[in-house]
Formats: C-alpha cells, sequence, structure tokens
C-alpha cells in the first residue's frame, strides 16, 4: 500500500513538473475552429509609434494580431478603430484569409449613444436608421424618462461598425451605436508588458471576404513572448 502511494505521489509531482515547464516557455496558441493551434515560429513587434504586432506561425495556419498599444489594457476586435484587428491565414482548404474588418451583418455589440427623452422601459423596442435592418433592444429608463441602459434583443441585418440607429418611443431622439457586427468582433487583453516580454489572453470571430465563412477563435493565449 505504501509503495502504491509513494508511486501516486510521484506521479502527480512528474506530472505538475511537466506542465510548469510547457507554462513557463514562451507560447502563443488558440482554439481555432475548435481545432487546437500552436504557433512554432513566433515574433512581437513593438513599432516607432507604439504599436504591436504579435506574429505566429503554426501547422494549420498564420496568425497576426495588430494593437493600437503594446500597454497593458483590453483592445477590441471589428470596431471602427482597425489599428486593433486580427488576420488567420488558414493553410490548405484554399488557403483561406479570415479578418476582422468592416462590413455588413447582424449586430453584436452595441452601446448608448444619447439617452433621449420621454421614453418608457421596453422590453423588445425597434429601431431605425443605419444601413441595416431589424434591430430591437431592451431599454432601461430613469424617472424623468431618459434611457439608461441598452442591450441586444433582436440582431437585425446589414449593420456595419459605427451606424447610429434611433430608438422608437419617445422623443424619438435615443441614439444607439452599433460597435461590433456578429462575424467581426472579439477582443484580447494584455496582462503584463515587463518591457521585456509580453503576455495577455484573446479571443476573436474573423470572416473570409471571398468565402463569406467565419473563423471562431478562443481560449487565445501569448506568455512570454520577447518584445523586439
Amino acid at each position: 500500500m505504501k509503495k502504491i502511494i509513494l508511486l501516486l505521489s510521484f506521479a502527480v509531482a512528474f506530472s505538475s513538473c511537466q506542465n510548469e515547464v510547457e507554462f513557463n516557455n514562451p507560447a502563443l496558441q488558440a482554439s481555432i475552429n475548435n481545432v487546437f493551434w500552436k504557433s512554432n515560429s513566433t515574433a512581437a513587434v513593438k513599432s516607432a509609434t507604439g504599436a504591436l504586432k504579435i506574429y505566429g506561425r503554426g501547422q494549420t495556419g498564420d496568425l497576426t494580431l495588430d494593437l493600437a498599444s503594446a500597454n497593458v489594457g483590453t483592445y477590441e476586435f471589428g470596431t471602427t478603430n482597425q489599428s486593433n484587428q486580427v488576420t488567420f491565414l488558414q493553410i490548405g482548404n484554399g488557403g483561406s484569409e479570415f479578418g476582422t474588418g468592416l462590413n455588413a451583418n447582424p449586430a453584436n455589440s452595441i452601446s448608448l449613444a444619447a439617452g433621449g427623452s420621454n421614453y418608457v422601459a421596453s422590453d423588445s423596442e425597434s429601431t431605425t436608421g443605419g444601413t441595416g435592418t431589424g434591430l430591437k433592444v431592451k431599454t432601461t429608463v430613469s424617472a424623468s424618462g431618459v434611457i439608461t441602459g441598452v442591450s441586444i434583443v433582436s440582431s437585425g441585418t446589414g449593420y456595419v461598425p459605427g451606424d447610429i440607429v434611433t430608438i422608437i418611443g419617445g422623443n424619438q431622439d435615443a441614439l444607439v451605436r452599433i460597435n461590433t457586427v456578429a462575424n467581426s468582433n472579439g477582443k484580447v487583453t494584455i496582462t503584463e508588458n515587463t518591457g521585456v516580454t509580453i503576455s495577455g489572453t484573446f479571443s476573436f470571430i474573423a470572416y473570409d471576404e471571398v468565402t463569406k465563412q467565419t473563423a471562431s477563435c478562443r481560449q487565445g493565449v501569448f506568455y512570454k513572448i520577447p518584445l523586439q
């Protein structure tokens, strides 16, 4: 019995050691379309203007994360600020190129641009304007009739990031901004920048302009990538 316990303890210790060694190595990896992807050749380059490019070449494709800054913080993909974007060049299957550029699609995230006046709270309020149609929102409203919060009930179709739509009702003066759309969105969070290495997490949905297919990335991690 003592021998079994000793062997089990050794196995756990060995497994923990293996995980620690792997985690302590510089890494860039993610799950892309539910397939594990890991970079075999990785670089993180900071430009003279402070922008950051993280590049990785893997067996199934090349991944590039372009960011406006290398500072610790969260950066959104798929917005009107195209300084932050993703490109995934798939190897094989026609060599699809996925990106988080601007295009027309159902709304994915929104924000309140103006609260308007004389509104009442609604679980599903229609909107008008912008390049798309069909967006419906849930609203929270203050006692004075000003909208204080919005969330998507129905995503509609044909919207592009930066669209401004009007919420029906009230004095027709409450405005909502389309931040991202369904096939082009995501974020990266830089959790550490030592000045020598950089670490963080990321996720995204990117689209191919030619095939109209999407690539979905989750559980993305870059860990202690040397800065150049």
